[in-house]
C-alpha cells in the first residue's frame, strides 16, 4: 500500500472547472441579489426584496461550496 501524493491531473481539473463555475455563479447571484434589491427599494415591494435577500442567500450556498472544495483539497493528516 502507497501513501497518496495528491489527486490525478484529472480530479485536480475537475476541481479547478467546479470551483470556476461555483464562481461564476456566485457572481451572477450577487449581481441579481443587487437587482431585485435596488428595484425592491425604489418601488417599495417588500417580496422583490425578500427574492433579493433570498439570492444572497443562494450566493452564501456557493462560498460554502468553495470553501468544501478547499478542505476537500487539502493533504490528509
Amino acid at each position: 500500500m502507497t501513501a497518496r501524493t495528491g489527486p490525478t491531473p484529472a480530479a485536480a481539473a475537475r476541481t479547478a472547472r467546479i470551483a470556476r463555475v461555483l464562481w461564476i455563479i456566485f457572481v451572477l447571484n450577487l449581481a441579481v441579489a443587487a437587482a431585485k434589491l435596488l428595484y425592491g427599494w425604489r418601488s417599495g415591494a417588500i417580496a422583490i426584496t425578500a427574492d433579493g435577500i433570498h439570492s444572497l442567500l443562494d450566493a452564501s450556498s456557493n462560498v460554502f461550496g468553495l470553501a468544501g472544495l478547499w478542505v476537500a483539497g487539502r493533504p490528509a493528516d
